[in-house]
């Protein structure tokens, strides 16, 4: 559902005031509502966007490269952590 900002300012600046949000057929002019449909857009884009892309079948292991090097975690104690910094 697109939504819709409006400013009374037409100049571009860092930070602007929004006093009106369109979402769908609905308006919203007070602050609280403003609020709440931000928050609904930013809670569900993520979402919408991820259903408009389409399903790959490829093994997402095409993706890594082989690595040659190794490594390995070792214990330490708290007072060689408090070494390092």
């Amino acid at each position: 559902m697109p939504t819709e900002f409006s400013r009374k300012d037409t100049k571009v600046s860092k930070s602007s005031k929004v006093f009106q949000v369109k979402t769908g057929n609905q308006v919203f002019t007070s602050p609280g509502d403003i609020a709440e449909a931000f928050n609904n857009h930013f809670t569900n884009i993520g979402q919408s966007l991820a259903q408009e892309i389409p399903c790959a079948d490829i093994d997402v292991l095409a993706y890594v490269n082989p690595v040659d090097g190794v490594f390995c975690f070792q214990w330490i104690n708290i007072h060689k952590s408090h070494q390092i910094t």
